[in-house]
């Protein structure tokens, strides 16, 4: 299967959608520039998808 990355020009951080929770995937990427191909990235994975197994705390204080 093939999902389309999205991101902005210059960050790493690209967003893929329609995966599926509890699914395990296998992910790399390349890079096309009009009829041009990228070598692919080495494999990253397995990844599963699913809501984060703990919680996050943020504490502090704010002054106004």
């Amino acid at each position: 299967m093939n999902f389309a990355a999205t991101g902005a020009k210059g960050s790493n951080v690209w967003i893929v959608s329609g995966l599926t929770n509890g699914s395990v995937y296998y992910f790399r990427a390349y890079g096309t520039a009009g009829t041009s191909t990228s070598p692919s990235s080495s494999v990253m994975g397995p990844i599963t998808i699913g809501p984060p197994t703990a919680g996050f705390a943020v504490s502090g204080t704010v002054t106004f």
